[in-house]
């Protein structure tokens, strides 16, 4: 990745200093966005893998609402019992 964005940097570089036409920076860019958009992707679905492993193992969900995230049980006073109930 950052192979490739050194490419558009230098294509860049040499069409400021007249050495090469826009396309170059152009080619260069082509190159670089498919690979960004790829590892974009790869991130999403390792996240998405930790949500259904969490999910899988049963993982906090609270399963009267939800929507409603498990820390906002705690903010409005149900707090579970930490003494004998």
């Amino acid at each position: 990745m950052r192979a490739l964005e050194k490419s558009v940097q230098i294509s860049n570089d040499r069409y400021l200093y007249g050495l090469s036409s826009y396309f170059e920076i152009l080619e260069a860019q082509q190159r670089l966005y498919p690979a960004q958009y790829t590892q974009a992707q790869i991130r999403l679905n390792r996240l998405l893998a930790y949500v259904q492993l969490y999910k899988a193992l049963g993982g906090g969900w609270n399963l009267k609402d939800p929507q409603e995230p498990p820390a906002t049980a705690a903010a409005t006073g149900s707090a579970p019992c930490t003494e004998k109930c």
